[in-house]
Parts: C-alpha cells; structure tokens; sequence
C-alpha cells in the first residue's frame, strides 16, 4: 500500500510539473469597470469633459475623456479604491474620492 501510495504521489507530482513547465497555466484576472455620464447642474450633457481615474494605493492614473454622449469608462480596472476627478473648462472641477470597485 506504502508502495502505491510513493508511486501515486510520484505520479502527481510530474503531472503538475509539465503543466506548470508547458506554460499554459490559466489565468484568472478579476477586473471591472468603471464608467459615468457627464451633465452640468440642468442636466445638459458635456461632452470633452478630462476624466481622471487614480488608484488610491498604487498612485496609477488613467485619463479619459468623455464622448459626444457625456460618458466617460475605464475599463479592465483591478478592485480598489479610486478618485474620479472631472475637469472641464468654464465648469467647477467634481472629484469624487473612495470610490470602491469590488471583486464581487
């Protein structure tokens, strides 16, 4: 039993070795997306508005801009805390701070 047991162990081991050392390993990234739509205090859409997404850990940014629409997205974004800050000129500036994007 002792014996079969090594062996089945031995067995194990290589067949996890040659996936790991083919490179095919599958990977699992969680990411999301964060998106808005841009409007002044009547509700009117402004479009060309600077869109600025900063990680609040790491200090990434990532820059955008909104589309004839108003909206602004930031996509493939890991799970964080974030400040979106919109910049346009002739409008005050909104920055919006602990924005949380989950896993879940």
């Amino acid at each position: 039993m002792l014996k079969f047991r090594n062996q089945l162990l031995r067995c194990t081991w290589m067949v996890i070795f040659v996936f790991l050392a083919n490179g095919n390993v599958p990977a699992q990234t969680v990411t999301g997306t964060i998106s808005g739509t841009v409007t002044d205090s009547s509700g009117a859409i402004i479009s060309g508005a600077t869109a600025r997404l900063t990680n609040e850990q790491t200090r990434n940014v990532r820059t955008g801009t909104s589309n004839e629409d108003g909206r602004f997205s930031f996509a493939a974004i890991q799970p964080g805390t974030y400040t979106i800050k919109i910049e346009q000129q002739g409008f005050q500036t909104l920055e919006q701070r602990n924005v949380v994007l989950s896993a879940n």
